[in-house]
């Protein structure tokens, strides 16, 4: 027998906050030496919960040998299974069934908790389920790709090739009444490569795939293959038209890393900008005019590389192009790596982001001073969260590390934008008694799709809407989506029971997130209106305890949102304290504030 390793990963809003101490407990199974599907009983039992960064860390189980994932002609299971359950407070349980743990793989089962909310239609029991179908190499279905074979047979609806945010992936055939969900691009690529091939191969074997995957995906999205003939989604989940995607399954380590790397390279023709619809299959139990995935396994075992052995199948006018107009990304790589010794601005773009990043993620150490040189504490910030978010732990800001605090970044400072937009204020004036629905205009729109907008983070069925103020078809499909999201019937119009849902699930999604205190050490960063999390709580809890020797200072809700309120407070506090009346918990006004907390408490 073999060993591989597995890791849970607690995160919501898009890796934006990290859930410490869940409760993840661990069922491991064998499978049968003479099955392809069996499981023995029980092997392994674990009780572990997540750290301040919702990692579990690796742990390690027995697989099968690693020769039978890479021989074509063997039937056999090729990875081990484990059964997960997580629970932590404010969020529905979940239990993940069949989790694939390869030998000499770290496999990564990211978790996504749901905020508990009234009539949320997406458990059983009162628990999130995902059973995890057999790697698509096993599967008894397989792919029928339908659209154009070649760059020429689709024009694109838009000629400017970018990096999309993220996919909406429909969880079925086009015409079923399944259920949408949207994903980060990235992550949607690492789940389909996760569900088609072996992270076992050869790397440039998995290159190759994992090249033809995005290709495959930007050519749906661009062509709008699916969105020109009706439908609200980019692409389905069934390799009956496309490629396979599983909702809460588990990603390897390598695969992750590979993805990272090339997220926004795609296969082209020579002479067009077009990503090629890049047809794939099994090689062994079907056959097709595109990358047979069996094939290139043996190809890059004979020393191809990723780009010779897509020309082996597509031709060998095929090239790999990149772009470097990446939507959810914050700032562009400045195209040559960053390491300690380096300075200049993107050193310091890197050293704002990881600052802002650890305030969610404490472990992160603190970059005293964000001067633009890249130091000793630089790196150290680095390869903390190079370890956090599963990159190669080197110290150095390549592509891929760059990207990934860029991506991290983006959640973090979405949350705090969306909150200091004004959501949290609304909620001082009663719910709208208003009905509105396609066509309207003005500031119920607005209300509705910024509290859409929010929920959207944490609901992966309930998609993104931009906040114009028009209720076009975007917020009309979002609407919809919410209330099937939650059990309701009034498809695309928004009556008031439909803004009572909308409040409810925004507040329970406040109380579910809110974490518990920290330490008094002042964060590495100014607090401001906008901004929420751990130390916006624990500053409006010690606030609110001076207040009461201090009346001058007002009372606020310890919510762990920088609302008007709290600016209001910090105002008054810093004007009692003689400071500079600014609104911004800085570190003088931290330290006062911890000071006067503890003398009170002393009292």
């Amino acid at each position: 027998m073999s060993q591989g390793y597995l890791s849970i990963e607690t995160r919501i809003a898009n890796n934006g906050i990290p859930i410490e101490g869940a409760n993840v407990y661990i069922i491991s199974h064998l499978p049968q030496s003479s099955q392809s599907s069996e499981v023995s009983d029980t092997y392994y039992n674990y009780y572990l919960k997540t750290d301040s960064s919702g990692n579990t860390g690796f742990l390690r189980f027995e697989t099968p040998e690693k020769s039978v994932s890479n021989n074509i002609g063997n039937t056999q299971m090729p990875y081990a299974l484990a059964d997960v359950y997580i629970q932590a407070d404010g969020f529905y349980p979940e239990r993940i069934k069949k989790v694939q743990i390869f030998p000499e793989t770290q496999s990564i089962l990211p978790i996504a908790l749901i905020p508990v909310s009234e009539g949320f239609d997406g458990t059983s029991s009162g628990t999130v389920e995902y059973d995890i179908p057999p790697n698509q190499l096993l599967s008894n279905t397989s792919h029928n790709m339908q659209g154009p074979t070649s760059s020429q047979a689709e024009p694109l609806i838009s000629q400017d090739i970018y990096i999309p945010e993220s996919i909406t992936v429909h969880l079925g055939t086009p015409s079923s009444n399944a259920r949408n969900v949207t994903v980060p691009f990235t992550e949607y690529i690492k789940n389909v490569a996760s569900s088609e091939i072996y992270p076992t191969w050869p790397e440039e074997a998995l290159r190759a795939n994992i090249a033809a995957i995005i290709s495959l995906t930007l050519n749906r999205f661009f062509t709008e293959w699916y969105r020109s003939q009706g439908y609200d989604f980019d692409i389905t989940s069934t390799t009956s038209y496309d490629q396979s995607y599983v909702q809460g399954r588990n990603i390897f380590e390598n695969i992750s890393r590979i993805v990272d790397d090339m997220f926004n390279t795609y296969v082209t023709r020579e002479g067009y900008i077009n990503p090629l619809f890049t047809t794939f299959c099994d090689g062994r139990r079907t056959t097709c005019e595109g990358l047979s995935q069996w094939g290139s396994v043996s190809l890059a075992e004979n020393g191809n590389n990723a780009l010779s052995i897509l020309r082996y199948y597509y031709g060998d006018d095929v090239n790999l192009t990149s772009t470097d107009d990446i939507r959810d990304a914050e700032s562009s790589y400045p195209g040559t790596p960053l390491k300690l010794g380096d300075s200049g601005q993107g050193v310091l773009t890197i050293q704002q982001q990881l600052m802002r990043i650890r305030e969610n993620y404490p472990a992160i150490p603190l970059i005293p001073t964000i001067d633009g040189n890249f130091g000793s504490s630089t790196d150290s910030a680095v390869r903390t969260f190079q370890e956090i978010f599963d990159l190669a732990v080197d110290g150095i800001v390549g592509k891929s590390t760059w990207y990934r605090i860029s991506y991290v970044y983006s959640s973090v400072a979405k949350l705090a934008e969306t909150i200091g937009e004004g959501v949290s204020d609304i909620f001082s004036a009663e719910i709208p008694d208003v009905t509105i629905s396609r066509g309207d205009t003005g500031n119920y729109v607005l209300l509705l799709q910024s509290l859409i907008d929010y929920i959207s983070v944490f609901y992966p069925s309930v998609p993104a809407v931009s906040k114009d103020g028009i209720f076009g078809s975007g917020t009309a499909d979002a609407v919809r989506q919410f209330a099937s999201t939650f059990g309701l019937a009034s498809g695309e119009t928004v009556t008031p029971s439909v803004w009572n849902a909308l409040y409810k699930v925004y507040l329970n999604i406040i109380n579910s997130i809110t974490p518990s205190l920290p330490n008094q050490g002042f964060p590495g960063r100014d607090l401001r209106r906008g901004d929420m999390g751990e130390n916006v709580k624990l500053m409006q809890t010690y606030l609110n305890v001076i207040s009461s020797r201090y009346q001058s200072i007002p009372k606020v809700t310890e919510d762990g949102i920088f609302g008007g309120d709290t600016e209001n407070a910090v105002l008054a506090f810093q004007r009692a304290a003689r400071l500079n009346p600014t609104g911004v918990i800085d570190v003088s006004t931290w330290e006062r504030i911890v000071e006067l907390y503890n003398f009170e408490e002393s009292m």
